[in-house]
């Protein structure tokens, strides 16, 4: 029993520790970002930093909701910087509010069960582009990419229907959700022109939303599984 309480101040501290650390790169990278995104107008051929803004919805679900498919849908949208490394090799920043989730359908529940969890995301993607192109006011640039990297997100926000607090009533309680979201991200974007473009991406969390090993008197009741999230992205992207 001590075992399990000095694993548990000690998950505490460490997520204390995580905040505060939090609330200082939060603002770091919206500055990085804002400044990227307002100076991003090419000056010329060799200008390595660019800016755009992002507009889309994902489609999530969570491991250990009881319920199957992405059914939940939510708005994703935010700003972007990006760093030219070679002609064919970006790496971008975002910071996204991203609304995840859960939903169920008539034949999966009796009961219409549905929570929205509000994030804010920091995406850091690695892009490979190719299929040389250029517009109709002659600016080069490649239709085609592939992307993958690591996403942070912070939790800020979660909003459950009646039927999903009855259901998840434990681990609901405001300790208990994990605040901190490591993620595995990898899709594709395809460029209509130098500016606009659309992608579609997959994230997957690496870590537990909720997980009842941390807490005892929650799995000595049995009935409440371990929450993991994870969902598809589909975005319009403008760069400047």
């Amino acid at each position: 029993m001590y075992k399990k309480e000095a694993k548990l101040r000690y998950f505490s501290n460490f997520t204390a520790k995580i905040d505060s650390m939090f609330l200082h790169k939060i603002k770091y990278c919206f500055w990085t970002i804002l400044f990227f995104s307002m100076g991003s107008q090419p000056l010329n051929a060799q200008n390595r930093f660019k800016g755009g803004a992002i507009l889309g919805f994902n489609a999530s679900q969570m491991d250990g909701d009881q319920a199957a498919g992405y059914h939940k849908v939510g708005l994703n949208a935010g700003l972007r910087a990006i760093i030219l490394l070679q002609p064919k090799m970006d790496i971008s920043l975002d910071l996204l509010y991203s609304q995840r989730g859960s939903r169920t359908v008539e034949y999966e529940s009796p009961e219409f069960r549905a929570v929205t969890l509000h994030y804010l995301e920091v995406p850091v993607l690695f892009h490979y582009k190719d299929w040389l192109a250029q517009d109709k006011n002659g600016n080069s640039f490649y239709k085609a990419s592939i992307e993958a990297g690591v996403s942070y997100g912070r939790l800020f926000n979660t909003v459950p229907n009646d039927a999903f607090k009855l259901l998840f009533f434990h681990p609901l309680e405001k300790d208990k959700l994990t605040k901190n979201d490591i993620s595995l991200t990898a899709g594709i974007t395809f460029m209509f022109s130098a500016h606009w473009g659309v992608a579609a991406r997959t994230t997957q969390s690496l870590n537990r939303l909720y997980n009842p090993a941390l807490y005892p008197d929650d799995l000595v009741l049995g009935r409440y599984n371990a929450l993991r999230s994870y969902f598809v992205s589909f975005q319009t992207i403008y760069i400047f």
